[in-house]
């Protein structure tokens, strides 16, 4: 299995990086415009987004920071830190956005590999999970799970939102 899924993380790595810095730009705030309105931030309290690597060719999550820092002041933000072998944060969040390298119909993800997120969205309860990915990261067919693997609420791309229920 961890052979058949690193094959996929290849092909998906690939497709992205083949991406324009433009292509990118232009999809994540299409990304960022589904989550902004798709979110009841009334609600939130802490909230933990990633920060988007560039040269991985990740969604962009700026945009989404500077519409929280500005609409929701009252939301505490967790970023992660740069530490490659960082330990998950044990705080309860009421969301979390987390990057999407792929994605099935079950809302599961395809990560890079590390486990961070795995680890991390383990231990988080009644807790909105969202991911983000761009559209051509879905795969039609299931992905390949592991036991330690946890599917999201909702995964957002630039041609929609796709939720739990859905499938």
């Amino acid at each position: 299995m961890r052979a058949e899924k690193q094959e996929l993380r290849q092909a998906l790595k690939k497709a992205r990086l083949a991406m324009s810095g433009e292509e990118v730009h232009d999809k994540s705030l299409s990304i960022s415009e589904k989550l902004m309105g798709g979110v009841d931030w009334a609600n939130i309290k802490y909230m933990h987004v990633y920060s988007a690597m560039s040269a991985w060719n990740e969604v962009q999550t700026e945009p989404i920071l500077e519409h929280v820092r500005q609409e929701w002041p009252g939301i505490k933000i967790t970023l992660p830190n740069s530490s490659v072998s960082q330990e998950p944060p044990k705080h309860q969040f009421d969301l979390i956005i987390v990057p999407c390298l792929g994605f099935d119909k079950n809302l599961h993800r395809l990560g890079l590999g590390a486990g961070f997120y795995d680890r991390f969205l383990a231990d988080q309860t009644n807790t909105l999970k969202i991911g983000l990915c761009f559209a051509a990261g879905f795969v039609k067919s299931s992905l390949p799970r592991e036991p330690h693997d946890v599917p999201l609420d909702k995964i957002i791309t630039e041609e929609g939102i796709m939720e739990a229920h859905d499938s």
